[in-house]
């Protein structure tokens, strides 16, 4: 994958902390944005506590499964209007990049359209007319998303996933519990 500046970005750069992941694209007119936002405010409600402060570092991360439509120049005005710089948004060169169908795969993302659907799409929003204020070129790029959000650990391993409606401080309670039991675990028996 690369960052937003073109440069590659691999697991090893989250690795030591714990972060959050999840898969969509900036034409998600609800889903994707507010999952963002839900992200981002647990983000902060953890850092701002008192195991944030000692010794949870938590991230949170965003992956296009539309890398071409989902420029980086898009991607960057996207990030800027509604989340800010500590999101960290990767994206691959192409739709199908092996790098990025294997993720989706490999964290059960659902990608693309059959032939029937993309024929409903069309019947339905009537190429003519505007849907979210998209351009009729849009017309046929529908944005897949994560259904969950991921929890990895700091060796990059899956942990857990949450529901898509849970709220900031719902979300931000169950990551605070699931991640000290794991430092807990991994520290026990261990003397300074």
């Amino acid at each position: 994958m690369q960052d937003l500046n073109g440069k590659p970005f691999g697991s090893e750069e989250l690795s030591g902390k714990y972060y959050l992941l999840y898969f969509g694209g900036s034409l998600c007119p609800d889903v994707c944005p507010f999952t963002l936002m839900t992200m981002q405010k647990a983000q902060r409600i953890i850092n701002k506590s008192s195991e944030g402060k000692q010794y949870v570092q938590l991230q949170t991360v965003f992956v296009t499964t539309n890398p071409q439509y989902d420029t980086a120049e898009r991607l960057r005005q996207f990030r800027k209007d509604l989340f800010g710089p500590s999101l960290i948004v990767l994206r691959s060169e192409t739709n199908t990049s092996p790098n990025l169908l294997s993720m989706l795969k490999m964290f059960k993302v659902p990608v693309g359209l059959s032939d029937e659907e993309t024929e409903h799409f069309k019947e339905f929003y009537n190429q003519n007319k505007s849907w979210f204020g998209r351009r009729k070129e849009d017309d046929s790029i529908v944005n897949d998303h994560s259904k969950v959000i991921y929890l990895m650990s700091p060796e990059n391993q899956f942990m857990n996933f949450y529901k898509l409606n849970l709220t900031d401080s719902e979300l931000a309670e169950q990551l605070l519990e699931e991640i000290s039991y794991d430092i807990g675990i991994r520290n026990i028996g261990k003397t300074k």
